[in-house]
């Protein structure tokens, strides 16, 4: 019994010392320096690159083609808004000639 009383007393200093050493600020450098270099790592990469110019690309050419369009549509309804309205006119006039 004795062992076991031994084996379990060792864990338990065994997890207070890694608890302890989890909160520390050494643990803290550490996992803020790998962040860092692998974060600078993907910055710099590649695929992060073409990924970022694909999007780039992708949410400029939305956004240039939605305000395009708008503007054409608004054109197309300035220009087209008043052959409507003569439409309707001659429609009109035509149902009352009918009538």
């Amino acid at each position: 019994m004795g062992d076991e009383e031994g084996r379990v007393n060792t864990r338990s200093h065994s997890r207070k010392d890694l608890d302890t050493y989890f909160k520390s600020d050494a643990f803290g450098d550490l996992v803020n320096k790998a962040i860092t270099q692998q974060f600078q790592s993907f910055l710099s990469s590649k695929g992060f690159q073409d990924m970022l110019v694909l999007t780039t690309k992708t949410i400029v050419s939305e956004v240039v083609c939605d305000t395009v369009e708008s503007v054409v549509d608004k054109e197309i309804d300035k220009v087209v808004q008043p052959l409507k309205n003569k439409i309707a006119e001659l429609e009109f006039q035509l149902d009352r000639v009918k009538l």
